[in-house]
């Protein structure tokens, strides 16, 4: 039997910078693995095939419009070629110029901020043909299903929180015991979203308050000038405690969270919090913020610890609590580990999998 053709739309591939991106890779490694589907890949990103898929390239620094016509134009290339089964947007943005193609799509919601912000009746416009010509809308979270724009002509059905997940297998668990010196992480690119300053508030106030050497790691690549953020580490004398690491892979991101004692995402907006669950399956505590998806993940006090959006001085407080108390550390630790197995990509994989079978 033939096998069925997949065209997988991604803006994201190659590298691990997002959520999105390493929702790909994922994806696509599991589609390829199972021997089941051929699959074609269009990706934002200049990559080469990376397991055996075929793999066409548009430029996503494009606006979404124009994207959205390059996407579109090689849809059509592909098909005229080798017929496609169904079309898989990893973002509904990559399909607001193929809502009319007489091809089946799927298609990805990993955020609510253009539903919500200066452009937001622009998008809930262009969304809403999104949507209502998809067969199925796969969404990150319930906080960002409640923010899509959803109109009377659609099916409630056609909205289905799948959450994201991570290949529990690239990670392992490692518990750090606390000597003389504490390691903090931060993952993330929008500075601004993601909380960094609140992040070097917080350390600043952790440092005058124990005696121990602190290390901070941010990793990411920054979506906005970082001076105001060196200017602010300077301000506080903590020149030598905090370090951007850039842009970094996925093998070395799991080495960062293996040897650190804290992930801190002060998030003032988060859709989902993909880092977080790296963080649970490596044995590392998280001090998060209580925002959008975040607590769909969390358990306060449980298996991880929550502050409330600007709260530094909580961050602060936290890890001290957490560095005078071992036993609560490993415990929330552990009951990490045990909250992260519910988004095993493998699960989510089969889920969505599932869906689209049933149409082709």
């Amino acid at each position: 039997m033939k096998k069925k053709h997949i065209c997988f739309v991604t803006k994201y591939y190659g590298s691990t910078k997002n959520g999105p991106g390493t929702f790909a890779d994922n994806y696509i490694k599991s589609v390829m693995k199972s021997n089941k589907y051929n699959l074609t890949v269009i990706s934002g990103e200049l990559t080469e095939s990376r397991y055996g898929e075929n793999i066409y390239n548009y430029t996503a620094a494009d606006n979404n419009f124009i994207g959205g016509i390059k996407i579109r134009k090689l849809i059509n290339y592909i098909n005229k070629n080798e017929k496609i089964d169904v079309v898989y947007f990893n973002c509904y943005k990559n399909a607001i110029a193929s809502t009319s193609l007489n091809i089946p799509y799927f298609t990805n919601v990993n955020d609510f901020s253009n539903f919500i912000g200066k452009r937001k009746f622009v998008w809930k416009y262009l969304s809403n043909r999104v949507f209502k010509n998809a067969k199925m809308v796969f969404v990150n979270s319930e906080y960002t299903k409640e923010h899509i724009p959803q109109k009377k002509s659609y099916i409630s059905d056609k909205f289905k929180v799948t959450g994201k997940g991570i290949n529990l297998d690239n990670f392992k668990f490692k518990f750090n015991e606390i000597n003389n010196h504490i390691n903090i992480l931060f993952v993330g690119s929008n500075y601004v979203l993601k909380g960094l300053e609140d992040l070097i508030r917080g350390v600043h106030v952790l440092k005058s308050r124990v005696d121990f050497t602190i290390h901070v790691n941010i990793v990411g690549d920054p979506m906005t000038n970082i001076d105001k953020y060196q200017n602010l580490i300077k301000e506080f004398g903590l020149d030598t405690n905090i370090l951007f690491c850039g842009v970094k892979s996925k093998e070395e991101i799991v080495e960062y969270h293996n040897n650190s004692h804290f992930f801190v995402l002060p998030s003032h907006k988060e859709a989902f919090g993909v880092s977080i669950l790296e963080s649970l399956a490596s044995g590392t505590p998280v001090i998060a913020t209580n925002a959008g998806g975040i607590p769909s993940i969390i358990e306060d006090g449980v298996s991880g610890l929550l502050i409330e959006v600007g709260d530094f001085n909580s961050i602060a407080n936290h890890m001290v609590n957490l560095i005078n108390d071992d036993k609560l550390r490993y415990d929330i630790a552990i009951n990490g580990l045990e909250r992260v197995k519910r988004f095993d990509f493998k699960e989510i994989y089969n889920d969505i999998m599932s869906d689209i079978n049933s149409i082709i």
